[in-house]
């Protein structure tokens, strides 16, 4: 193999960790800062900047240092970016769960600007080094920027979709950055072996001697990163409960983590908490009894239906309102898009399918193309934020629409901020145009005392037909610390009519605005969040 082959390999390789890297720094930010426009925006910016310092600085070198060395800079850049690779890994365990309390676009420059700039530098100023040395006539077939530049985005394309498709699915966002790492070091103690380069001894040698210890350096972190991530980060939140990893899975969809939770003062887990990309999703007790007011508010809200033979439930979660629906004797269906859900509801969640249906596929698409007529719909999807936003628009409510029987009922579940009238009016108003009634049933405050933070749980309730009047409902099934929210529920009820939205803007794919409403407000819940979370349960 000759030296030249081995290089244009480097840049292709190169190219592939460049964007790995990029898509993992999303990831693991999505915990602290979440997957709003301003995150991709943060990533994207910093990412580029930083890939322009790293082309200016590999032409500046190109004309300083003597051509007979660009050889050992081509090799010796990647193990510089994967030693800092494993620094990154060693240092934002401890720094991010700081960052997010300093806004969200400022810590998320800052946090993708830890995990990404060395490595970016060094790795984008191999090109015009390349360039340079292979510098020869137009009629070779290798020698042009242009081809080099083919070899390291092909490269990129690669990565991509190496990362997407294997690695994300299969390793935890820590372990796929030192992954990176770690391939960078093998690859040049590879051409080491593989091939003699025009060096001297001295400069061979302590190339190798580099690429082993630093590819040893993250190969020890990659093999006991539950060691150093235990000593680093806190497993005590707020109120003195500590908290155990019982199980965690990687997926397209997200990092899911099954916690134990061990109240203060006890020494044995009380009950299981489902947590996505850094969100609580459900609580239920060791014994199996669902300990999240949520799961009994939509299921005494599907009452408003009468007598439901059939329901769709967008969003599994830890199963515990396909359950209570399924209890009931309704023939459910599910879609969630992430199989790990299912995997985790079942083993700790005591989740039964029985005649249960379960669809793993996106939402949207699912109701696009629904021929069926539920009796009841109910919307509890929520991402690292909230709910995604390409499920909140007037076209997909339509859709929804279909899939209801004459008499059908649809149950949003939402998170929203008490005192944003702009945010929660744009949404009711979504909903009251395509059903012509919005029914809303706000929680009460979860911080009656924080003047900054009044985030709620809230429901949306919407119908083909009038919805019928409020009845004391049978909640027999229901513990009476639940029962008695219910009926709180109940009476916040707020009914919405065509004039209420007036001055209000309906929420389409072609205006979707809904990111940009949303945006503060799951920054100050992620704010929130950190806070309050032990930060071993955040680094994912």
């Amino acid at each position: 193999m000759k030296s030249r082959k081995i290089f244009l390999y480097l840049i292709f390789i190169s190219g592939g960790v460049v964007l790995s890297l990029e898509l993992i720094t999303s990831r693991i930010l999505t915990p602290f800062f979440g997957v709003s426009l301003y995150i991709w925006t943060a990533i994207l910016s910093i990412t580029l900047t930083f890939l322009a310092f790293g082309y200016q600085f590999g032409g500046w070198l190109t004309k300083r240092i003597a051509q007979k060395y660009h050889e050992s800079l081509l090799l010796f850049f990647p193990i510089l970016s994967a030693l800092f690779i494993g620094l990154s890994c060693l240092i934002y365990p401890v720094v991010l769960p700081k960052l997010s309390g300093i806004g969200l676009i400022f810590g998320s420059f800052l946090g993708s600007a830890i995990l990404l700039a060395f490595p970016l530098i060094l790795l984008s100023s191999l090109n015009p080094i390349l360039i340079a040395l292979f510098h020869q006539p137009s009629n070779s077939k290798d020698a042009g920027a242009g081809f080099i530049l083919f070899i390291s985005t092909f490269g990129s394309v690669v990565g991509v979709l190496v990362t997407a498709l294997l690695i994300v699915p299969n390793l935890t966002n820590y372990s796929a950055m030192l992954v990176n790492g770690a391939f960078l070091g093998f690859f040049i103690i590879f051409v080491h072996f593989r091939t003699k380069q025009n060096r001297t001894d001295v400069v061979n040698k302590r190339l190798l001697i580099s690429s082993v210890v630093i590819t040893s350096f993250c190969l020890l972190l990659l093999f006991f990163k539950n060691s150093y991530l235990e000593s680093v980060t806190s497993d005590i939140d707020k109120l003195g409960n500590r908290f155990k990893i019982l199980s965690e899975y990687s997926s397209h969809s997200g990092n899911l983590k099954v916690i134990g939770i061990i109240p203060k003062g006890e020494k044995i887990i009380s009950h299981y908490q489902l947590i996505e990309n850094g969100l609580s999703q459900n609580f239920i007790s060791k014994e199996g009894k669902p300990l999240s007011p949520y799961a009994y508010n939509l299921s005494n809200l599907t009452k408003f239906s009468t007598n439901p033979k059939s329901a769709l439930v967008l969003g599994l979660g830890g199963g515990e309102v396909p359950r209570m629906l399924s209890n009931k004797g309704m023939e459910v269906t599910v879609v969630d898009i992430n199989p790990n859900n299912l995997r985790a509801a079942k083993e700790y969640f005591h989740y039964k399918q029985n005649k249960t249906k379960i669809v793993f596929e996106d939402a949207r698409t699912f109701v696009k193309n629904c021929f069926s007529n539920y009796d009841l719909t109910i919307l509890d999807l929520f991402q690292a934020d909230g709910m995604p936003e390409h499920i909140m628009t007037k076209e997909f409510f339509k859709d929804i629409k279909t899939c209801l029987s004459k008499n059908g009922i649809l149950v949003l579940n939402i998170f929203i901020e008490s005192e944003n009238e702009v945010t929660k009016m744009s949404l009711l108003a979504t909903v009251h145009e395509v059903f012509g009634n919005a029914h809303f049933f706000p929680t009460v405050k979860n911080s009656p005392n924080d003047n900054k933070y009044k985030l709620i749980n809230a429901y949306i309730l919407a119908t083909k037909k009038k919805l019928p009047k409020l009845i004391d409902f049978n909640l027999e099934d229901t513990p009476i610390i639940y029962q008695k929210r219910f009926h709180a529920l109940l009476k916040s009820h707020q009914v919405f009519h065509e004039n209420s939205f007036e001055n209000h803007s309906i929420i389409s794919d072609n205006s979707n605005i809904f990111s940009v409403l949303f945006a503060k407000q799951y920054m100050r819940q992620r704010q929130k969040l950190v806070s309050s979370t032990p930060s071993r349960i955040l680094i994912n």
